[in-house]
């Protein structure tokens, strides 16, 4: 009976030796720290294998897909140097082809992935129970353009949160508005989604994605987050035909987030239409609005919001009268020039100070 087992199941040592019991508790404690510093190196000398492996066979293929791409007749030397094993591997090598090549060179790794079936592989990884391998299965679908794919990804849209998000991303790589609606569910499920990459998914599906976006904007009913969404794409992509609609939403709405969107969205569409609609708002009570005005008549830059903005300088906010003269330099010489005249003037000593204060800003950042 080995001394482990005394340990275990001796009432003597347990109750009757304290200091068997230490002496017993400590060299378990001993071969228990041996035990794992043997572990510990044997994942160390396993990690260095596969490093070393890795890189053999990253070098390996490096020089054998630059070689293709001038003589694709060497595919049959690479399809030979993957075994299934290392399918994987590979994938993980060739998917950084796909984040910076383009054009002919671009087909032809796509075309590459196809033949050695590895496109084939990962539309089958996408039923994987692994959720994890249907998340990689589905972010390299959507990279290397695999269209083929676009049915089964569609299909995973209701999968667990992080595949559907995989699945999602990849149909926009791919341009496909198919599944939009489903494709909008997905991207705005969770408030931790960056809006800005999900903006940019979005406009991956080509020219026409702002008009689809502004048709579902006008015609379905949708959460608060997804109107925010829309309108907030809607602006940055300075679609114009969206003016009439976002004057609509900004009025209609009594959500003052959606109403600070709007109005950003206004002032990226640069049209002097939406002037007037703006000019409604620079009393309002929410400060927050009143800046988001004052910004936006500064992107429009014409010398018509000039007029709005005198009476806009004189908030009593401090951000709203520092947009305020930031919107006058950005509406160019006569902005400046009055923004000169009202520092020079003006009595009251909060609105010199920030005048003064966006001149040296704007004679030091001309130069």
């Amino acid at each position: 009976m080995t001394l482990i087992h005394l340990y275990l199941q001796s009432d003597y040592y347990l109750f009757h030796s304290p200091a068997a019991f230490v002496i017993n508790t400590i060299f378990f404690l001993l071969i228990l720290t041996i035990l794992l510093l043997i572990n510990v190196l044997i994942l160390r000398v396993k990690a260095n294998i596969d490093s070393a492996y890795q890189e053999k066979k990253y070098a390996q293929w490096r020089v054998m897909v630059m070689d293709y791409l001038s003589d694709s007749s060497v595919i049959k030397d690479i399809r030979a140097s993957i075994p299934k094993k290392d399918l994987d591997l590979f994938s993980s090598f060739i998917i950084h082809f796909f984040e910076f090549i383009k054009g002919q060179d671009f087909n032809m790794i796509q075309t590459l992935v196809k033949q050695l079936g590895i496109a084939n592989y990962y539309i089958q990884e996408l039923e994987n129970k692994d959720r994890w391998r249907r998340t990689y299965a589905a972010f390299f679908l959507g990279m290397i353009k695999e269209s083929r794919a676009s049915v089964y990804l569609a299909q995973h849209l209701k999968d667990h949160e992080i595949v559907a998000f995989a699945c999602a991303r990849a149909l926009t790589r791919l341009g496909n508005t198919d599944h939009l609606h489903d494709i909008l569910n997905v991207f705005t499920s969770r408030g931790d989604f960056s809006e800005d990459i999900v903006a940019e998914a979005l406009l991956e599906l080509g020219p026409t994605i702002a008009s689809d976006l502004h048709t579902i904007l006008t015609t379905q009913s949708l959460t608060q987050t997804k109107r925010h969404l829309l309108v907030e794409i809607l602006g940055s992509v300075h679609y114009t035909p969206a003016l009439p609609t976002l004057i609509k939403v900004l009025h209609e709405s009594n959500d003052v987030e959606l109403k600070i969107r709007a109005l950003r969205a206004l002032g990226n569409l640069f049209s002097v239409d939406s002037v007037s609609a703006l000019s409604i708002y620079m009393s309002h009570p929410t400060w927050q609005i009143r800046r988001e005005v004052a910004m936006s008549y500064g992107k429009i830059t014409n010398p018509i919001v000039i007029p709005f903005l005198k009476k806009m300088i004189t908030d009593d906010n401090w951000f709203v009268r520092y947009q305020s003269a930031w919107a006058l330099v950005r509406v160019g010489k006569k902005g400046v020039d009055f923004l000169k005249m009202f520092a020079l003037k003006e009595e009251e000593e909060a609105i010199t100070d920030v005048a003064y204060q966006v001149l040296r800003e704007y004679e030091l950042e001309a130069h």
